[in-house]
């Protein structure tokens, strides 16, 4: 095979592979990114669906297995309990207690 039909044939399968990207990317998206606020007025039926939920921890337990934690809106009062499965996110996880200690010689 001659060196033009190769790079006829890589530009194809590039091209191919840049619109299928650009269509999971556009139409596929994953989960919707909401609010407390928004989750509490159902926009977008958000309350029966998978979401990312933004927002500020208020209060949060240290069992792991479901996680439950507090989540407030930060532009209202709104709050949302949670109930998570899963890994536990590195915001949630405890510090190690040597970390930051200072060693005197």
């Amino acid at each position: 095979m001659s060196p033009r039909p190769r790079l006829v044939v890589a530009l194809v399968v590039g091209s191919l592979l840049a619109v299928f990207l650009a269509y999971q990317a556009l139409f596929n998206s994953g989960t919707l990114l909401v609010s407390v606020a928004q989750l509490r007025s159902d926009t977008d039926g958000a309350a029966q669906k998978q979401v990312t939920l933004t927002g500020t921890v208020v209060r949060a337990s240290r069992t792991s297995d479901p996680m439950r934690f507090v989540l407030r809106d930060e532009s209202s009062a709104q709050t949302v309990a949670v109930s998570y499965r899963g890994s536990v996110p590195d915001a949630f996880k405890t510090s190690n207690p040597r970390q930051g200690a200072s060693r005197s010689d």
